[in-house]
């Protein structure tokens, strides 16, 4: 053998770290790639429910109709995939005062990633699975241009509704007039 062919051949042990680094990188790339898919679906997922949500609220619907039109945009999208589950309303609120209604509406989506142990803050990675949730959130405000119903409803991740009222009913207070005699 010459000295050149010598120089250019690589070991095994090479060819294994190099296939190694190969692998690692490739897997990194489409955890990074899978994570970005999630967001932005789930960004736009968030984005088409507040717009829903927002569109009846103008309309001067109640609480309840609202919810149920920031859940439309649930209906519409897809099922989910084996990396990137269905999207889920997390959090809904409607807070109405006399000036002002503001609707947040929060979506998560879960994600499974195929190298999870290329993760470094496993502090994203949700308990016993391997699952990854992504979560964003939008809000919406607009002047009360409508009298709209004085109900709050307020789901939270635990799943539980729960009804406030915060429209203050005036007090209605007994009307005394000496003049009247019984």
């Amino acid at each position: 053998m010459t000295q050149q062919q010598a120089k250019s051949s690589f070991t095994v042990l090479d060819l294994v770290v190099g296939v190694l680094i190969l692998c690692i990188g490739l897997f990194l790339m489409v955890n990074c790639v899978i994570l970005a898919m999630a967001q932005e679906y789930n960004r736009s997922i968030c984005k088409e429910s507040i717009a829903l949500a927002a569109t009846a609220a103008q309309e001067g619907r109640s609480t309840l109709e609202v919810h149920k039109a920031a859940y439309r945009a649930m209906d519409r999208c897809g099922i989910g995939g084996f990396f990137v589950r269905q999207p889920t309303l997390s959090i809904f609120a409607d807070e109405i005062s006399p000036e002002l209604r503001t609707i947040t509406i929060a979506t998560t989506t879960s994600t499974m990633v195929p190298a999870p142990f290329l993760i470094a803050d496993r502090s994203v990675i949700d308990g016993n699975s391997s699952l990854i949730n992504v979560r964003s959130s939008c809000v919406f405000k607009l002047s009360n241009p409508k009298n709209c119903q004085g109900s709050h409803i307020f789901l939270g991740p635990d799943g539980k509704v729960s009804p406030v009222f915060l429209q203050k009913h005036p007090e209605i207070k007994p009307q005394i007039n000496p003049s009247v005699k019984k």
